[in-house]
């Protein structure tokens, strides 16, 4: 165990030189690409050490003029071999998002899809790829590889949980903007016109985890409590450190807080060779001897010396660099006082900026000077944990307030509708209306959009038809609460339009009449009263009578 504690120490140590050395390179996040070197320079005369991942800028975000999010065109074409691209492939936008699979919650913005448009049958293309026709998983994960590398790269924590289909699905969240890659199995079962999906993105707001954990004693902050909690939760905080939170971090307790989270996440006990005249701590050595800090000279390193902004950002970045991670960015800030960062500390700031481990204090200012206390430490630990460690669990998004409407009136809405066009109204005995909230989540779009809020409302009644007999009958009303549209009888209007449709509108039309048939059956509405199924039945009559 000890020696393979060493192995991964040198390749930690190894691996945070190489960037230090090779700033442009990086190992996209948990992707394997054995196997694909070697294809990649037969189809294209490239070297075997092909320096793929030196060309990161062109795999930025861009929006184009439809607002759309999309990796610029010159990253794919660099991404894939030329003549598989240009005779499979066609990046584009899915028409709706939410027959994906993927649960979007309602209410939520800038929802679409990313997929490829299949030119060619998909899995017969795929052998061009790779030799292996049976590594399909090989072959997405490169199709996703530049979302994974960006989001992963640029401040979006990571979490990760088990579809439906029993694979892995990740989730990517930076505020409210979430990216989610959906497993390789997903992707093939909604495959339709439009090709392969294999992204998703929308923005909502995810519920802010909160700390079990129990301030005994002395208490950070109100504003920082609940994220010092957290990363005391996630024990990445000795104990040292769980008092006077509001104090300046000295030099010493920063090395304290990254020796902790690197070692959590390691899984090792890193080595402590580096020493110095004014102080032993262990955790100072341990920082040093992976050239996280620096002394001031002469041997010594001011271990108590109070912790700056900038300093933090610049071992901030050194220490995700040690966790075998890449930051993007770099350079220059956009911080409006971005000209005051010291110049050996601006591009780990313009790092910090950009993944949002650090932000700015207000006023798009950064003050690099300015003292930093132990609970923005902590607070800036927690986040950069959480971008290296995935969070299991599918996440519950905030649904938002259901429209308020008035139930009854819209079941006279309703029932007027069927009375006003009875033979024999004066026969009619109605059986019972049900009424409820109705969410078309994960339905087709053709006809009704599953974006939509709706409320149904389901009448059976009894009536005499032209020919003197009783007949019941189910009637559905489906109150589209965002458009304000109101689609009247909904079975037999989705009946007429598929008996007089054709080809996909026919068979879009009986989806619609199949659902509204199960509206009207459905147990899960709520059912009005007797009393109030009365009142319903006198305000209609009466204003026939009128």
């Amino acid at each position: 165990m000890r020696r393979c504690k060493k192995r991964l120490l040198s390749l930690v140590l190894a691996f945070s030189l190489c960037l230090t050395l090779l700033p442009g390179a990086a190992l996209a996040e948990d992707v394997d690409l054995s196997g694909m070197t070697e294809k990649f320079a037969e189809d294209t005369g490239e070297a075997v050490t092909w320096p793929i991942y030196q060309d990161m800028e062109n795999w930025n975000l861009l929006v184009s003029d439809e607002g759309r999010k999309y990796f610029q065109d010159g990253g794919w074409d660099y991404m894939l071999y030329c003549s598989f691209y240009d005779s499979v492939f066609l990046h584009g936008t899915l028409k709706d998002p939410y027959d994906t699979g993927v649960d979007i919650p309602r209410g939520a913005t800038e929802v679409y899809a990313d997929y490829y448009w299949m030119l060619e049958q998909y899995l017969d293309a795929r052998a061009n790829l790779v030799g292996d026709s049976d590594d399909l998983q090989l072959v997405f994960d490169y199709l996703t590889m530049p979302f994974r590398y960006y989001l992963a790269t640029s401040g979006y924590a990571k979490r990760v949980y088990t579809d439906e289909y029993g694979q892995e699905e990740a989730m990517y969240s930076k505020g409210n903007d979430h990216f989610v890659i959906l497993s390789q199995q997903k992707a093939q079962k909604v495959r339709n016109e439009s090709g392969v999906v294999y992204v998703v993105h929308f923005k909502s707001e995810l519920p802010e985890p909160t700390t079990t954990h129990t301030f005994s004693g002395e208490k950070p902050s109100s504003w920082a409590q609940n994220q010092v909690g957290l990363a005391i939760d996630a024990g990445i905080v000795p104990q040292s450190l769980q008092s006077r939170y509001t104090n300046t971090a000295t030099r010493a307790d920063f090395c304290a807080l990254v020796v902790t989270l690197l070692e959590k996440y390691l899984e090792i006990t890193l080595p402590a060779e580096e020493t110095f005249s004014d102080t032993d701590d262990i955790n100072v050595r341990k920082a040093a001897t992976l050239g996280i800090v620096q002394g001031v000279g002469n041997g010594m390193f001011n271990p108590d010396g109070p912790l700056t902004r900038e300093q933090a950002a610049t071992m901030l970045e050194r220490a995700y660099r040690a966790s075998m991670g890449y930051l993007q960015g770099g350079g220059t800030s956009g911080f409006s006082d971005a000209s005051s960062v010291s110049s050996w500390a601006a591009d780990a700031v313009a790092k910090m900026e950009t993944s949002g481990i650090m932000t700015g204090v207000g006023n798009n200012q950064f003050k690099p000077k300015d003292p930093y206390s132990r609970e923005q430490s902590i607070i800036t630990m927690l986040r950069m944990y959480q971008m290296l460690v995935p969070t299991v669990g599918k996440p519950s998004f905030i649904e938002p307030e259901p429209t308020h409407v008035d139930p009854m009136g819209l079941a006279e809405i309703g029932l007027d509708y069927v009375y006003s066009r009875l033979k024999v109204p004066s026969s009619m005995e109605v059986l019972y209306i049900r009424h409820g909230y109705y969410d078309r989540t994960g339905k087709s779009d053709a006809i009704l959009s599953n974006r939509d809020e709706y409320y149904a409302v389901s009448i059976m009644l009894k009536a005499m038809n032209s020919l003197g007999g009783m007949t019941t009958d189910t009637y559905v009303f489906l109150f589209d609460l965002t458009t304000g549209k109101t689609y009247y009888d909904l079975i037999h209007y989705a009946e007429d339009n598929a008996d007089y449709g054709w080809g996909a509108s026919k068979i879009n039309w009986l989806e619609v009449e199949t659902e509204a048939i199960e509206i009207g059956a459905g147990a899960w509405l709520n059912e009005f009263s007797q009393e109030e199924v009365d009142q319903i039945v006198r305000q209609v009559v009466e204003k026939h009578a009128n």
